[in-house]
């Protein structure tokens, strides 16, 4: 009794513990906006507490050869942080003179008034004659910095490039640098927003301070180089008759390049060395409880350290004859910062006869800092062996005489469509007809007539000015002296056609006019008939054109604003996935009376879902698209792609159901309501009038034959998820056993496997009774599944 009492004591104690030490913990840290300078440049050290709390410092500390001047406090925006931002400190900071400066620890008071002492990385200034200067056409310094001058082959290097440009120049561009054998990941530069441009006070002058950084790996060894230009945009004033025009006028300047010398690796590689070079730790982990002939199993395997880690390839199986493996899924570990700090295989993987464990996996990689191949592995994960009915028990091909449990999918056939691709169906053996297509253009046809009775209306309420300006043109060409027409001709094109609109024919009218209607000599040439009217057409026709241009211009206003990226766009593009994910539910809950589609914004969380490693959350997300819009084929494709995948266990067709299904369920009654209405037009036609008869009589046919087509299809159509509602839909969110009773000691009856769709048939607490579209029932629990309805 004693003996429980004191372990419960130590337990609460150790809790306590952990409590304490996750209240007082603050994760500072310290970094340069630019932490290669030059003497007399300004750069910026930032001091960032990822939790948000707001901090402070207690003393700045003196640095000899440098000024440390604090410049404000506030919050900054991490994408990859749990909080979405942290919190921040600026110091400005400018060094006097060339070399490595090491800043003592800092001391940083945070808001429960603990002093956390806080290590600031050092900082590199380079010498002035470092800076390779040019001056034609415009004046600008280049300053490339790589720590490592003699990298190995395939050995990731850090580069700083730095550009030094006047201040007078507000914009500018880096385009895409070429390397000559090795590769180049693209520079991103250094801004903030919220601070001062940093500036570099030298002895030519003060120059805005422009900083990228980058990486770049040899791959092969010898000399290799990194150049290309910057393009900049200067500002220039043109002198017009009533005003100055400001115009920004693009230069491209060459930059001189890096040269590095690339090491071989040495020869004696062992066997499945796949080109990684660094230093990498490695671990593996798995959900799993136990194993099964045939069943999957899920790894993960993460590989951490420094290195080439976005070129690593997933680690060898140490025992493969007895293991079949799935292709894996790479994800990249990012801190706050963005930066990369480990990469996880997810792997799915199946024993083909009984085994102890999951093995070892194993990988080689060159360590550049002790100069020789090392080999690393993962330790083994012992599982037990489970031997069941619905398990082969014995050599491939032989299997347990005891059916599956009733309605489950035989295992062979999941083990088909783990392993191998689609089986080839009907549909692609047999070509289905192209003209039975044109259905789908019935809703657009009416669409196109809407938007042509609406432009039209617009033009014709918008147009009042145009036929002004016409009638004024008649008026013209009714004037029959050549000089008082050629006068009131050119008055017009200089009064109603702007200069841009301008061409060679109307430049021809107005010479003419200045030469024959202004002469000293009253007697001008007189025009010929021709004449006359080829330039009354030259005008008219300018005119009529900037009113078409004005109608495309109003026409491509969605297009334009549809084509920018969104916000969560922009966070999926550059891999922030969590924080997309976040701007598209921010996006959903705003779209109330926008008038935007939500299906794009379910697919956009079903992409980052993915991404992030939640097939089954991502399929959620995909169905929840196409309930909204059935012809986004992209969410299909990639529902049906995860599914294949995960082994999702859906409906088994028939050759008749495939040709059933060929046409969506959610068209069918679309498709059967249009036919009605066009059948129902031409038998109204045909008793109003016997005009067109022929033509009238045929389509009212084929209307009603797709009527009858898409009603049988209608009512015969197979029960595939797509015929339910989205609140009677359900779909796996997480592995999880389909099992006999509503309790976790209930035998299991089926595996479930993420992205599998589902039909609720009750609820008990935590515990749902469901059934596949295979027949199969079973108690899950709730937190596992979700339906289609939010």
């Amino acid at each position: 009794m004693n003996q429980q009492h004191s372990s419960t004591i130590r337990t609460l104690f150790l809790f306590i513990g952990l409590f304490l030490t996750s209240w007082t913990r603050a994760d500072i840290t310290a970094q340069w906006s630019s932490d290669v300078v030059i003497p007399g440049e300004q750069t910026y050290l930032l001091l960032i507490e990822s939790d948000g709390t707001p901090i402070g410092l207690s003393k700045a500390p003196y640095v000899s050869g440098m000024t440390l001047e604090a410049q404000g406090s506030g919050r900054i925006n991490q994408p990859n942080n749990p909080n979405g931002y942290a919190s921040l400190m600026v110091i400005g900071a400018r060094a006097d003179k060339p070399g490595s400066i090491t800043i003592p620890p800092l001391e940083v008071q945070t808001q429960s008034g603990k002093t956390v002492t806080v290590a600031v990385p050092p900082l590199t200034v380079c010498p002035f004659d470092q800076v390779q200067w040019k001056d034609d056409p415009i004046p600008y310094g280049i300053l490339w910095y790589a720590r490592n001058k003699e990298p190995y082959v395939m050995q990731p290097l850090d580069v700083v490039l730095k550009l030094y440009i006047p201040r007078q120049i507000q914009d500018w561009k880096l385009p895409p640098l070429q390397g000559t054998g090795l590769s180049v990941s693209r520079f991103s530069q250094v801004m903030l927003d919220f601070m001062p441009a940093p500036v570099a006070q030298t002895s030519k002058g003060i120059w805005r301070a422009l900083t990228w950084h980058g990486t770049i790996t040899p791959l092969r060894e010898g000399d290799t180089s990194i150049k290309g230009s910057i393009i900049m945009y200067v500002p220039t004033e043109t002198n017009r008759p009533s005003f100055i025009m400001q115009t920004l006028q693009p230069y491209e300047l060459p930059l001189s390049g890096l040269s590095l010398r690339a090491l071989p690796l040495p020869l004696n590689a062992p066997a499945g060395y796949a080109n990684a070079v660094g230093e990498f730790s490695i671990k593996a982990d798995t959900d799993a409880r136990d194993l099964s002939a045939n069943e999957l199993v899920s790894v993960r395997i993460t590989v951490s350290g420094q290195g080439n880690l976005d070129q690593l390839t997933c680690p060898d199986i140490s025992d493969p004859a007895q293991w079949k493996l799935n292709p894996p899924n790479k994800i990249e570990n990012r801190d706050a910062m963005g930066n990369l700090q480990s990469v996880t295989f997810q792997l799915n993987i199946r024993p083909t006869e009984e085994v102890p464990g999951i093995p070892a996996f194993t990988m080689s990689y060159f360590d550049p800092q002790a100069r020789e191949y090392k080999t690393i592995g993962t330790r083994p994960i012992a599982l037990p062996w489970k031997a069941s009915a619905d398990t082969m028990s014995g050599p491939a091909g032989s299997g347990s005489t005891a059916p599956p449990p009733a309605g489950a999918v035989p295992v062979e056939e999941l083990v088909d469509i783990y392993d191998l691709p689609p089986a080839e169906t009907i549909r692609e053996r047999i070509s289905i007809p192209n003209y039975w297509l044109w259905i789908c253009y019935i809703p657009t046809l009416a669409l196109l007539a809407y938007l042509g009775t609406r432009t039209w209306l617009r033009w014709r309420n918008t147009s009042i000015a145009q036929r002004q300006r016409l009638a004024e043109l008649k008026n013209i060409s009714s004037i029959r002296d050549s000089v008082p027409f050629l006068r009131a001709l050119g008055a017009y094109i200089e009064a109603h056609i702007p200069r841009d609109r301008m061409n060679d024919s109307l430049e021809q009218i107005l010479k003419q006019r200045d030469e024959e209607a202004f002469k000293p000599d009253t007697h001008a040439t007189a025009l010929s008939h021709d004449q006359r009217n080829g330039m009354l057409h030259a005008v008219k026709t300018a005119v009529r054109s900037m009113a078409a241009l004005a109608l495309m211009a109003l026409a491509a206003l969605d297009s334009i604003s549809q084509a920018q990226d969104s916000p969560a766009d922009k966070s999926y593009k550059a891999g922030q996935y969590s924080q997309a994910i976040s701007q598209y539910e921010q996006a959903l809950r705003e779209i109330d009376g926008t008038g935007a589609n939500p299906a794009r914004f379910h697919y956009g969380i079903g992409n980052a879902n993915y991404r992030l490693n939640k097939p089954g959350h991502a399929a959620l997300a995909y169905a929840r698209a196409l309930e909204h819009n059935p012809a986004l084929k992209e969410a299909a494709a990639n529902l049906a792609f995860i599914q294949r995948k995960e082994g999702a266990i859906t409906p088994n067709l028939s050759a008749q159901e495939e040709w059933i299904t060929w046409m969506p369920y959610r068209s069918l009654l679309p498709i059967a309501i249009v036919s009605g209405a066009i059948l129902t037009a031409g038998i109204s036609l045909l008793m109003l009038t016997r005009r067109r008869k022929a033509l009238t009589v045929t389509v009212s046919t084929l209307a009603g034959l797709v009527l009858v087509l898409s009603l049988a299809n209608y009512i015969y159509y197979p029960h595939l998820p797509d015929t339910l509602t989205a609140a009677e839909r359900y779909y796996v969110l997480e592995a999880t056993p389909a099992r006999t009773s509503a309790d976790p000691s209930g035998s299991p009856v089926i595996q479930l496997t993420p992205s599998t769709p589902l039909i609720v048939l009750a609820k008990r607490g935590a515990w749902t009774y469901i059934e596949t579209f295979t027949g199969t029932r079973g108690w899950v629990a709730t937190k596992d599944i979700a339906s289609v309805a939010p």
